[in-house]
Protein backbone atom coordinates (compact mmCIF):
# COMPACT_ATOMS: atom_id res chain seq x y z
CA UNK A 1 0.00 0.00 0.00
CA UNK A 2 1.47 3.22 -1.05
CA UNK A 3 2.25 5.36 1.51
CA UNK A 4 1.82 9.39 1.56
CA UNK A 5 5.30 11.03 1.63
CA UNK A 6 4.79 14.15 4.74
CA UNK A 7 7.31 16.17 6.67
CA UNK A 8 6.59 18.28 9.98
CA UNK A 9 4.60 21.31 9.39
CA UNK A 10 7.44 24.32 9.61
CA UNK A 11 5.62 27.02 11.08
CA UNK A 12 4.85 24.30 13.98
CA UNK A 13 8.73 23.49 14.17
CA UNK A 14 9.15 27.20 14.59
CA UNK A 15 6.73 27.52 17.05
CA UNK A 16 8.59 25.19 19.07
CA UNK A 17 12.39 26.27 18.43
CA UNK A 18 11.88 29.85 18.27
CA UNK A 19 8.31 30.44 20.36
CA UNK A 20 9.46 34.22 21.57
CA UNK A 21 11.64 34.99 18.45
CA UNK A 22 9.52 37.97 16.25
CA UNK A 23 7.85 35.87 13.15
CA UNK A 24 5.67 39.02 11.57
CA UNK A 25 5.87 42.62 11.80
CA UNK A 26 3.90 45.21 10.15
CA UNK A 27 3.96 48.96 10.87
CA UNK A 28 4.53 49.17 14.59
CA UNK A 29 3.14 45.56 15.26
CA UNK A 30 4.99 41.93 16.09
CA UNK A 31 3.82 38.80 16.43
CA UNK A 32 6.58 36.20 18.16
CA UNK A 33 5.68 32.67 16.37
CA UNK A 34 3.50 31.36 19.38
CA UNK A 35 1.53 34.23 18.84
CA UNK A 36 1.17 33.93 14.98
CA UNK A 37 0.22 30.08 15.45
CA UNK A 38 -2.51 31.09 17.75
CA UNK A 39 -3.57 34.01 15.24
CA UNK A 40 -3.40 30.86 12.65
CA UNK A 41 -5.73 29.07 14.62
CA UNK A 42 -8.34 31.68 15.04
CA UNK A 43 -8.76 31.99 11.06
CA UNK A 44 -9.03 28.08 10.91
CA UNK A 45 -12.24 28.68 13.66
CA UNK A 46 -12.98 31.47 11.45
CA UNK A 47 -12.75 29.31 8.08
CA UNK A 48 -14.65 26.08 9.39
CA UNK A 49 -17.63 28.48 11.01
CA UNK A 50 -17.83 29.19 7.11
CA UNK A 51 -18.22 26.00 5.72
CA UNK A 52 -14.80 25.70 4.77
CA UNK A 53 -13.07 22.39 4.55
CA UNK A 54 -10.15 20.11 3.30
CA UNK A 55 -9.68 20.19 -0.62
CA UNK A 56 -11.97 23.05 -1.29
CA UNK A 57 -10.41 25.78 -3.19
CA UNK A 58 -11.00 29.32 -1.49
CA UNK A 59 -9.89 32.34 -3.69
CA UNK A 60 -8.43 35.07 -1.58
CA UNK A 61 -8.09 38.79 -2.93
CA UNK A 62 -4.49 39.12 -2.09
CA UNK A 63 -3.18 42.35 0.15
CA UNK A 64 -0.60 43.35 2.08
CA UNK A 65 -1.82 43.12 5.21
CA UNK A 66 -1.09 40.36 8.36
CA UNK A 67 -4.80 38.84 7.96
CA UNK A 68 -3.28 37.71 4.22
CA UNK A 69 -0.15 35.75 6.13
CA UNK A 70 -2.67 34.04 8.55
CA UNK A 71 -5.10 33.18 5.83
CA UNK A 72 -2.02 31.34 3.81
CA UNK A 73 -0.64 29.36 7.12
CA UNK A 74 -4.55 28.46 7.78
CA UNK A 75 -5.17 27.18 4.34
CA UNK A 76 -1.99 24.90 4.79
CA UNK A 77 -2.96 23.12 7.81
CA UNK A 78 -6.37 22.61 6.56
CA UNK A 79 -5.30 21.14 3.28
CA UNK A 80 -7.44 23.94 1.38
CA UNK A 81 -6.25 25.16 -1.87
CA UNK A 82 -4.96 29.23 -1.54
CA UNK A 83 -6.08 30.66 -4.81
CA UNK A 84 -4.73 34.15 -4.97
CA UNK A 85 -6.37 36.69 -6.83
CA UNK A 86 -4.11 39.94 -7.37
CA UNK A 87 -5.47 42.68 -5.38
CA UNK A 88 -4.97 45.57 -8.35
CA UNK A 89 -7.33 43.32 -10.50
CA UNK A 90 -10.61 44.06 -11.87
CA UNK A 91 -13.65 42.36 -11.39
CA UNK A 92 -13.75 41.21 -14.96
CA UNK A 93 -9.73 40.66 -14.60
CA UNK A 94 -11.19 38.15 -12.18
CA UNK A 95 -14.36 36.75 -13.98
CA UNK A 96 -11.59 35.76 -16.54
CA UNK A 97 -9.83 33.17 -14.07
CA UNK A 98 -12.78 32.13 -11.76
CA UNK A 99 -15.91 30.12 -12.32
CA UNK A 100 -19.36 31.36 -11.19
CA UNK A 101 -19.24 28.76 -8.38
CA UNK A 102 -16.35 30.84 -6.94
CA UNK A 103 -16.99 34.24 -7.58
CA UNK A 104 -19.21 34.27 -4.64
CA UNK A 105 -16.88 32.39 -1.95
CA UNK A 106 -13.84 35.39 -2.61
CA UNK A 107 -12.32 36.14 0.76
CA UNK A 108 -10.97 39.27 1.21
CA UNK A 109 -8.33 39.75 4.02
CA UNK A 110 -9.71 43.34 4.87
CA UNK A 111 -13.24 41.72 5.19
CA UNK A 112 -12.55 39.26 8.29
CA UNK A 113 -12.95 39.33 11.86
CA UNK A 114 -11.10 37.38 14.14
CA UNK A 115 -13.49 35.07 17.07
CA UNK A 116 -12.05 35.53 20.23
CA UNK A 117 -10.46 31.67 20.72
CA UNK A 118 -7.31 29.95 21.78
CA UNK A 119 -7.05 27.12 20.35
CA UNK A 120 -3.87 24.53 21.57
CA UNK A 121 -1.56 24.52 19.15
CA UNK A 122 -2.01 20.76 19.26
CA UNK A 123 -5.08 20.45 17.63
CA UNK A 124 -3.10 21.36 14.38
CA UNK A 125 -1.89 18.63 12.23
CA UNK A 126 1.83 18.35 12.94
CA UNK A 127 2.35 16.11 9.50
CA UNK A 128 1.95 17.86 5.93
CA UNK A 129 1.28 15.76 3.22
CA UNK A 130 3.83 16.99 0.51
CA UNK A 131 1.65 15.45 -2.98
CA UNK A 132 -1.14 17.89 -1.52
CA UNK A 133 -1.86 21.20 -3.71
CA UNK A 134 -1.83 24.58 -1.63
CA UNK A 135 -1.73 27.49 -4.03
CA UNK A 136 -2.67 28.58 -7.21
CA UNK A 137 -0.58 31.44 -8.52
CA UNK A 138 -1.15 33.10 -11.69
CA UNK A 139 1.55 34.46 -13.63
CA UNK A 140 2.04 38.15 -14.13
CA UNK A 141 0.77 37.94 -17.89
CA UNK A 142 3.80 39.06 -19.74
CA UNK A 143 2.95 36.26 -22.50
CA UNK A 144 -0.77 36.70 -23.02
CA UNK A 145 -3.19 35.71 -20.37
CA UNK A 146 -2.29 35.12 -17.05
CA UNK A 147 -2.32 31.71 -16.20
CA UNK A 148 -3.13 29.66 -13.08
CA UNK A 149 0.02 27.63 -11.77
CA UNK A 150 -0.53 25.49 -9.01
CA UNK A 151 2.04 24.74 -6.59
CA UNK A 152 2.16 21.49 -4.20
CA UNK A 153 3.62 21.39 -0.77
CA UNK A 154 6.59 19.88 -1.70
CA UNK A 155 6.85 22.01 -4.44
CA UNK A 156 6.80 24.84 -1.60
CA UNK A 157 9.33 23.03 1.20
CA UNK A 158 11.57 22.40 -2.12
CA UNK A 159 12.09 26.08 -3.52
CA UNK A 160 11.93 27.41 0.74
CA UNK A 161 14.87 24.96 1.40
CA UNK A 162 17.02 25.33 -1.46
CA UNK A 163 16.76 28.98 -1.07
CA UNK A 164 18.03 28.52 2.54
CA UNK A 165 20.69 26.16 2.09
CA UNK A 166 22.28 28.38 -0.75
CA UNK A 167 21.81 31.56 1.13
CA UNK A 168 22.58 31.03 4.20
CA UNK A 169 19.54 32.42 6.17
CA UNK A 170 20.08 32.14 9.85
CA UNK A 171 17.39 32.79 13.36
CA UNK A 172 17.52 36.57 13.81
CA UNK A 173 17.41 37.24 10.48
CA UNK A 174 14.88 39.13 9.36
CA UNK A 175 13.51 39.59 5.27
CA UNK A 176 11.31 42.55 4.16
CA UNK A 177 8.38 41.37 2.57
CA UNK A 178 7.79 44.36 -0.12
CA UNK A 179 7.08 41.98 -3.31
CA UNK A 180 3.34 40.96 -3.68
CA UNK A 181 2.04 37.57 -1.77
CA UNK A 182 -0.07 36.91 -4.95
CA UNK A 183 3.69 36.34 -6.70
CA UNK A 184 5.39 33.31 -5.61
CA UNK A 185 8.72 34.91 -5.39
CA UNK A 186 6.65 37.38 -2.00
CA UNK A 187 4.94 34.18 -1.04
CA UNK A 188 7.72 31.71 -0.52
CA UNK A 189 9.67 34.54 1.73
CA UNK A 190 6.92 33.46 4.35
CA UNK A 191 8.33 29.91 4.20
CA UNK A 192 11.55 30.54 4.08
CA UNK A 193 11.56 32.74 7.31
CA UNK A 194 9.89 29.49 9.29
CA UNK A 195 12.87 27.07 8.55
CA UNK A 196 15.11 29.50 9.58
CA UNK A 197 13.46 31.45 12.97
CA UNK A 198 13.71 34.90 10.61
CA UNK A 199 11.40 37.36 10.63
CA UNK A 200 8.77 38.73 7.95
CA UNK A 201 8.82 41.95 8.13
CA UNK A 202 5.86 43.55 5.73
CA UNK A 203 6.27 46.78 4.04
CA UNK A 204 4.57 48.69 0.75
CA UNK A 205 6.66 48.26 -2.35
CA UNK A 206 7.53 52.01 -2.41
CA UNK A 207 11.29 52.62 -1.70
CA UNK A 208 10.49 55.23 1.22
CA UNK A 209 8.69 52.10 3.48
CA UNK A 210 11.40 50.73 3.74
CA UNK A 211 14.65 51.81 2.84
CA UNK A 212 16.07 53.99 6.29
CA UNK A 213 14.56 50.83 8.00
CA UNK A 214 17.05 48.39 6.53
CA UNK A 215 19.61 46.76 8.98
CA UNK A 216 22.76 44.56 9.05
CA UNK A 217 20.56 41.08 9.72
CA UNK A 218 18.12 42.55 6.87
CA UNK A 219 17.63 40.44 3.64
CA UNK A 220 16.10 41.85 1.04
CA UNK A 221 14.52 40.77 -2.71
CA UNK A 222 13.26 43.29 -5.08
CA UNK A 223 13.14 43.37 -9.35
CA UNK A 224 15.09 45.27 -11.04
CA UNK A 225 13.17 48.35 -11.10
CA UNK A 226 12.85 48.60 -7.04
CA UNK A 227 16.53 47.97 -7.37
CA UNK A 228 17.16 50.77 -9.51
CA UNK A 229 15.22 53.21 -7.75
CA UNK A 230 16.79 51.80 -4.48
CA UNK A 231 20.34 52.67 -5.30
CA UNK A 232 19.88 55.46 -7.29
CA UNK A 233 17.46 57.12 -5.31
CA UNK A 234 18.16 56.93 -1.12
CA UNK A 235 21.07 56.81 1.56
CA UNK A 236 22.15 53.48 1.23
CA UNK A 237 23.17 51.13 3.99
CA UNK A 238 26.43 50.22 5.21
CA UNK A 239 26.15 46.26 5.63
CA UNK A 240 23.01 43.57 5.21
CA UNK A 241 22.78 40.13 4.73
CA UNK A 242 22.02 40.02 1.21
CA UNK A 243 19.80 41.98 -1.91
CA UNK A 244 18.53 39.08 -3.60
CA UNK A 245 17.27 40.52 -7.24
CA UNK A 246 14.78 38.36 -9.69
CA UNK A 247 12.23 38.97 -12.37
CA UNK A 248 14.85 40.32 -15.22
CA UNK A 249 18.69 40.95 -16.16
CA UNK A 250 19.78 44.10 -14.06
CA UNK A 251 20.80 47.28 -16.42
CA UNK A 252 24.73 47.35 -17.40
CA UNK A 253 24.70 50.65 -15.23
CA UNK A 254 23.07 48.90 -12.46
CA UNK A 255 25.54 46.01 -12.15
CA UNK A 256 28.33 48.51 -12.23
CA UNK A 257 26.75 49.89 -9.34
CA UNK A 258 25.90 46.80 -7.29
CA UNK A 259 29.75 46.30 -7.79
CA UNK A 260 30.68 49.27 -5.20
CA UNK A 261 28.22 48.64 -2.88
CA UNK A 262 29.63 46.52 0.40
CA UNK A 263 26.96 44.05 0.94
CA UNK A 264 26.13 41.20 -1.37
CA UNK A 265 23.90 41.61 -4.79
CA UNK A 266 22.49 38.29 -5.47
CA UNK A 267 21.15 37.96 -9.33
CA UNK A 268 18.56 34.96 -9.65
CA UNK A 269 16.49 33.26 -12.13
CA UNK A 270 13.00 31.29 -11.54
CA UNK A 271 9.61 32.12 -12.39
CA UNK A 272 6.30 30.69 -11.45
CA UNK A 273 5.91 27.25 -12.64
CA UNK A 274 9.54 26.74 -10.75
CA UNK A 275 8.39 28.18 -7.30
CA UNK A 276 10.20 31.21 -7.35
CA UNK A 277 13.85 31.38 -8.03
CA UNK A 278 15.86 27.90 -8.73
CA UNK A 279 19.43 29.70 -9.24
CA UNK A 280 21.20 32.72 -7.65
CA UNK A 281 24.13 34.16 -7.32
CA UNK A 282 26.76 32.60 -4.88
CA UNK A 283 26.93 34.67 -1.50
CA UNK A 284 30.48 34.37 -0.90
CA UNK A 285 31.31 35.03 -4.95
CA UNK A 286 28.23 37.19 -5.89
CA UNK A 287 30.63 40.29 -7.61
CA UNK A 288 31.65 37.45 -10.12
CA UNK A 289 27.91 36.33 -10.89
CA UNK A 290 26.74 39.50 -11.17
CA UNK A 291 26.57 39.38 -15.01
CA UNK A 292 24.72 35.87 -14.67
CA UNK A 293 21.82 34.24 -12.87
CA UNK A 294 23.98 32.25 -10.68
CA UNK A 295 23.96 28.97 -10.30
CA UNK A 296 21.41 26.44 -9.69
CA UNK A 297 19.72 25.81 -6.07
CA UNK A 298 19.39 22.44 -4.91
CA UNK A 299 16.63 20.39 -5.54
CA UNK A 300 16.46 22.38 -9.22
CA UNK A 301 18.14 20.54 -12.07
CA UNK A 302 19.08 23.24 -14.94
CA UNK A 303 19.58 21.98 -18.56
CA UNK A 304 19.93 23.54 -21.69
CA UNK A 305 18.28 21.69 -24.61
CA UNK A 306 19.91 22.73 -27.87
CA UNK A 307 17.65 24.60 -30.57
CA UNK A 308 19.37 25.15 -33.93
CA UNK A 309 23.63 25.44 -33.60
CA UNK A 310 25.50 24.20 -30.63
CA UNK A 311 26.96 28.07 -29.78
CA UNK A 312 23.85 29.41 -29.50
CA UNK A 313 21.84 30.08 -26.46
CA UNK A 314 19.02 27.07 -26.44
CA UNK A 315 16.38 26.78 -24.12
CA UNK A 316 16.26 26.42 -20.41
CA UNK A 317 14.64 23.39 -19.13
CA UNK A 318 13.95 23.15 -15.44
CA UNK A 319 13.11 19.85 -13.42
CA UNK A 320 13.38 18.42 -9.99
CA UNK A 321 10.63 18.69 -6.79
CA UNK A 322 10.45 22.62 -7.49
CA UNK A 323 8.76 22.26 -10.80
CA UNK A 324 4.85 23.10 -9.95
CA UNK A 325 2.16 20.39 -9.77
CA UNK A 326 0.18 21.70 -12.22
CA UNK A 327 -2.50 24.13 -13.50
CA UNK A 328 -5.59 25.67 -13.18
CA UNK A 329 -7.11 25.38 -16.15
CA UNK A 330 -11.43 25.64 -16.43
CA UNK A 331 -11.63 26.26 -12.71
CA UNK A 332 -9.93 22.05 -11.84
CA UNK A 333 -6.60 21.43 -10.98
CA UNK A 334 -4.63 19.51 -13.14
CA UNK A 335 -1.91 17.72 -12.55
CA UNK A 336 1.38 17.73 -15.09
CA UNK A 337 4.94 16.10 -15.31
CA UNK A 338 8.16 17.62 -13.44
CA UNK A 339 9.88 18.58 -17.00
CA UNK A 340 9.31 22.09 -17.44
CA UNK A 341 10.14 24.23 -20.82
CA UNK A 342 10.31 27.68 -19.80
CA UNK A 343 10.32 28.90 -23.08
CA UNK A 344 13.45 31.62 -22.61
CA UNK A 345 16.87 30.92 -23.65
CA UNK A 346 20.31 30.40 -21.70
CA UNK A 347 23.33 29.37 -21.88
CA UNK A 348 25.13 27.34 -19.62
CA UNK A 349 29.48 27.62 -18.54
CA UNK A 350 31.70 25.55 -17.63
CA UNK A 351 30.71 26.29 -13.85
CA UNK A 352 27.00 25.51 -14.21
CA UNK A 353 26.19 29.32 -14.17
CA UNK A 354 23.88 30.31 -16.06
CA UNK A 355 22.97 33.51 -18.18
CA UNK A 356 19.56 34.29 -19.22
CA UNK A 357 19.29 35.88 -22.68
CA UNK A 358 15.64 36.09 -23.38
CA UNK A 359 12.11 34.35 -24.20
CA UNK A 360 12.34 32.13 -26.98
CA UNK A 361 9.21 33.35 -28.73
CA UNK A 362 10.51 37.50 -28.87
CA UNK A 363 13.82 36.77 -30.67
CA UNK A 364 13.42 38.38 -34.01
CA UNK A 365 14.11 36.97 -37.63
CA UNK A 366 15.54 39.41 -39.88
CA UNK A 367 16.80 38.19 -43.75
CA UNK A 368 17.46 34.88 -41.70
CA UNK A 369 19.30 35.80 -39.31
CA UNK A 370 18.32 35.78 -35.41
CA UNK A 371 18.24 38.46 -33.25
CA UNK A 372 17.63 38.89 -29.80
CA UNK A 373 15.50 41.43 -28.52
CA UNK A 374 17.49 41.49 -25.30
CA UNK A 375 21.35 42.04 -26.56
CA UNK A 376 19.93 45.24 -28.25
CA UNK A 377 18.85 46.71 -25.28
CA UNK A 378 21.56 46.47 -22.97
CA UNK A 379 23.86 47.58 -25.90
CA UNK A 380 21.04 50.83 -26.42
CA UNK A 381 21.34 51.09 -22.84
CA UNK A 382 24.76 51.56 -22.43
CA UNK A 383 24.58 54.97 -24.86
CA UNK A 384 24.42 57.99 -23.03
CA UNK A 385 21.10 59.70 -21.84
CA UNK A 386 19.24 56.50 -22.94
CA UNK A 387 16.58 55.58 -20.03
CA UNK A 388 14.34 52.81 -21.00
CA UNK A 389 15.26 50.64 -24.00
CA UNK A 390 12.50 48.20 -26.06
CA UNK A 391 13.45 46.02 -28.82
CA UNK A 392 10.58 44.27 -31.11
CA UNK A 393 10.54 42.45 -34.18
CA UNK A 394 8.00 44.27 -37.09
CA UNK A 395 7.12 43.15 -40.38
CA UNK A 396 9.36 44.29 -43.80
CA UNK A 397 8.22 43.02 -46.96
CA UNK A 398 12.16 42.17 -47.93
CA UNK A 399 13.66 40.87 -44.73
CA UNK A 400 10.98 39.31 -43.00
CA UNK A 401 11.38 41.27 -39.63
CA UNK A 402 12.90 44.35 -39.12
CA UNK A 403 14.52 45.77 -35.90
CA UNK A 404 12.96 48.21 -34.22
CA UNK A 405 13.88 50.28 -31.13
CA UNK A 406 11.49 52.09 -28.29
CA UNK A 407 13.65 54.39 -26.74
CA UNK A 408 12.78 56.45 -23.55
CA UNK A 409 15.80 59.60 -23.17
CA UNK A 410 17.20 62.54 -25.17
CA UNK A 411 15.92 62.26 -28.57
CA UNK A 412 18.70 61.95 -31.01
CA UNK A 413 18.98 60.46 -34.97
CA UNK A 414 18.61 57.16 -35.90
CA UNK A 415 21.89 56.78 -37.94
CA UNK A 416 23.38 58.41 -34.54
CA UNK A 417 22.32 55.68 -32.39
CA UNK A 418 23.09 52.86 -35.35
CA UNK A 419 26.75 54.15 -35.90
CA UNK A 420 27.35 54.66 -31.95
CA UNK A 421 26.10 50.58 -31.98
CA UNK A 422 28.32 49.56 -34.65
CA UNK A 423 31.34 48.53 -31.77
CA UNK A 424 28.99 45.83 -30.20
CA UNK A 425 26.59 44.84 -32.78
CA UNK A 426 26.49 43.01 -35.99
CA UNK A 427 25.41 44.82 -38.65
CA UNK A 428 21.92 42.78 -38.65
CA UNK A 429 21.29 43.67 -35.31
CA UNK A 430 21.12 47.33 -35.62
CA UNK A 431 17.87 49.12 -35.37
CA UNK A 432 16.12 50.26 -38.85
CA UNK A 433 13.79 52.09 -36.95
CA UNK A 434 13.26 54.25 -33.91
CA UNK A 435 10.40 55.59 -31.45
CA UNK A 436 10.54 57.84 -28.82
CA UNK A 437 8.12 57.18 -25.56
CA UNK A 438 6.74 59.07 -23.47
CA UNK A 439 7.87 57.91 -20.11
CA UNK A 440 7.89 54.86 -18.73
CA UNK A 441 7.90 51.98 -20.38
CA UNK A 442 5.13 49.55 -20.20
CA UNK A 443 6.35 47.23 -17.63
CA UNK A 444 4.34 43.88 -15.76
CA UNK A 445 4.32 43.95 -11.93
CA UNK A 446 7.36 42.29 -11.19
CA UNK A 447 8.85 44.62 -13.82
CA UNK A 448 9.75 42.72 -17.40
CA UNK A 449 8.81 44.63 -20.04
CA UNK A 450 5.52 44.41 -22.05
CA UNK A 451 7.29 43.73 -24.99
CA UNK A 452 4.16 42.05 -26.77
CA UNK A 453 1.91 45.25 -25.68
CA UNK A 454 4.46 47.89 -27.06
CA UNK A 455 4.71 45.89 -30.59
CA UNK A 456 1.09 45.63 -30.76
CA UNK A 457 0.96 49.70 -30.50
CA UNK A 458 3.37 49.81 -33.16
CA UNK A 459 1.69 48.10 -35.47
CA UNK A 460 -1.34 49.59 -34.72
CA UNK A 461 -0.26 53.08 -35.19
CA UNK A 462 2.43 52.05 -38.12
CA UNK A 463 0.73 49.37 -39.72
CA UNK A 464 3.10 47.94 -42.55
Amino acid sequence: MEQTRWIPHPLLQATARFPEQPALVWERQTWTYRELLQEVGRVIHLLKARGVHAGQVLPIRVRSHPNTVFLAWATSFMGVVWLAIPEPWTDREIRRVLPASLLSSLMDPLGITLPDVDPSPGVLPSSWPLERPWTVVFTSGSTGSPKGVVHSVGNHVFASLGSVLHLGVQPGDRWWLVLPLYHVGGFEILLRCAWTGATVVMAPSYVDAWAPHLGPRDWISLVPTLFHRWVHGTTLPSTLRGVVVGGGALSPADVETARTLPFPVLTSYGMTETTAMVTAARPDQWKADLTTAGVPLPFARIQIQPLHTQDAPGEILVQGPVVAWGLWEEGTLKERNDLLHTGERGILDREGRRLVVGRRGERIRTGGEFVHPEEVEQALLRLPDIQEACVVGLPHPEWGEEVVAVLVGRRRPLEEIRQALRRDLAAYKLPRRVFWWHPPLPRTSTGKLRRRDIRRRLLREYPP
